[in-house]
């Protein structure tokens, strides 16, 4: 499975995204600092409906919002 965790750099985030990872799924993850936390990682304005429209549409099976 695709996950797609918004706000996967975070406390709960950094835990769902291992956790998923861990148990074999494909993980995708959102951030919203400056800093580029790595290739699976997507900048995102969660106010910008298009963009996320355009990122779950990425083959994503699920999403969580940590």
């Amino acid at each position: 499975m695709h996950v797609l965790v918004v706000g996967g750099t975070g406390l709960v985030g950094t835990y769902a995204v291992d956790r998923a990872t861990e148990r074999g799924h494909e993980v995708s993850w959102t951030y919203h600092t400056a800093k580029d936390p790595g290739p699976d990682a997507h900048h995102l304005d969660k106010t910008d409906a298009a963009a996320v429209e355009a990122l779950v549409t990425l083959g994503t099976n699920g999403a969580y919002e940590a």
